[in-house]
């Protein structure tokens, strides 16, 4: 095992030294089960906001955005992660969070 990461209230839990590539895979896929939920959580509160936008422009606010990417980054600081890694996440998952709320916009103000 390895030493845990941490900086006042927020700790990174140490990972598991891993005996074969199988055995990362299978640590992988336990934290992708954690992750996906989450995931899917956020895509539902991005599509319900949708019905408060007053236009399909409105699901794309830069000024959002770069707020979110900078605080992704910042935390990724505190956990002494690679804050490029968490930006290129961000990024590519505020893209798809766009498309789906304009989606989502779109299906409400059928006209």
């Amino acid at each position: 095992m390895t030493k845990s990461r941490q900086s006042d209230d927020i700790c990174i839990p140490p990972i598991q030294r891993c005996k074969n590539l199988q055995d990362i895979r299978n640590h992988i896929d336990a934290l992708d089960e954690q992750i996906i939920p989450l995931l899917c959580e956020r895509i539902q509160y991005i599509t319900q906001a949708a019905q408060f936008k007053d236009s399909v422009a409105d699901t794309r606010r830069f000024g959002r955005i770069e707020a979110i990417v900078t605080r992704a980054k910042a935390y990724a600081a505190v956990l002494g992660a690679d804050e490029d890694y968490i930006e290129a996440v961000y990024r590519a998952l505020i893209d798809e969070s766009i498309r789906q709320e304009k989606a989502k916009w779109l299906e409400l103000n059928q006209r």
